[in-house]
């Protein structure tokens, strides 16, 4: 067997198996896995809290359109976890910020998926979990850098 087709098998099936784990933990959680893309958007703002967020920074991170993210910000201001802030200086633009109710659901949700990734690495060294992750950004650069040259 080729390797790339070793690797690729092997990058699938922990996907696979880490997507298992996560819809496991979201349904124990009561979380719809409908709307995971949504949830998305409040982990977002919890690992940005120290700079100012703007819908855009959000579409262009997390790579959804701009259809998609304002669905998902009005979705999460309706529940409550999300507020957009009206910015003095220009108020064409409003950031977008967490709640306490948003920050309180972000820890409950990372919590469980904390133990998910503990579990991923469990035997490794911090050298080992920092090799695989320089690895994975390349591979994953790669990807992106491939989908752009075929116009995908």
């Amino acid at each position: 067997m080729k390797k790339t087709t070793e690797i690729s098998r092997l990058l699938h099936q922990i996907a696979k198996q880490y997507n298992a784990m996560a819809a496991d933990l979201q349904a124990k959680a009561g979380i719809d896995m409908d709307r995971i893309g949504k949830y998305r958007v409040v982990g977002y703002l919890a690992k940005n809290a120290d700079r100012d967020v703007y819908q855009k920074d959000i579409e262009q991170e997390l790579g959804f359109s701009k259809s998609a993210i304002s669905n998902a910000v009005t979705f999460l201001e309706s529940e409550g976890l999300i507020e957009r802030v009206l910015i003095r200086t220009d108020k064409r633009y409003r950031k977008i910020a967490l709640t306490p109710k948003g920050l309180a659901f972000h820890r409950q949700f990372i919590g469980r998926f904390d133990s998910v990734g503990s579990n991923m690495l469990e035997g490794m060294t911090r050298e080992e979990t920092e090799t695989l992750s320089a690895l994975l950004k390349k591979v994953l650069k790669n990807l992106n850098k491939a989908r752009e040259e075929a116009g995908l």
